[in-house]
């Protein structure tokens, strides 16, 4: 987002660096409430359904932007991809890890982390 911000938005230096530290906030906010989230839904949805409407909701978010030429909309965007990441992240990496414990886990977590990381 503070990417598409600067080069279309016009952003400032002031104006991304508060982009970057509301999506920061939003995400610890969305990690801390994370399980509080999954255990509330899961009556109604499996991990799997949760995974499928956060990144459904995720995706309608960041398409804002292509529809709506506006700050407001950067900030609606980044603010809900934020706490859709942050929520993601950890059911994602629990079916990475399931069933593995100690060197292996570490291993498989690692590795993931790399690979994640060389594509963005």
């Amino acid at each position: 987002m503070p990417f598409i911000a600067k080069r279309d938005y016009s952003f400032s230096e002031t104006q991304n660096l508060s982009l970057y530290l509301f999506i920061g906030v939003v995400y610890v906010i969305g990690a801390m409430t994370s399980a509080l989230v999954v255990r509330a839904l899961h009556s109604l949805l499996s991990t799997r359904s949760m995974v499928a409407v956060i990144l459904l909701v995720e995706s309608i978010a960041c398409s804002l932007p292509l529809f709506f030429h506006a700050p407001w909309v950067i900030w609606c965007a980044g603010g809900v991809a934020g706490i859709c990441s942050a929520w993601l992240w950890p059911i994602v990496e629990s079916y990475l890890v399931a069933g593995r414990h100690g060197p292996d886990m570490r291993r498989a977590i690692g590795w993931w982390n790399l690979s994640w990381m060389i594509a963005v």
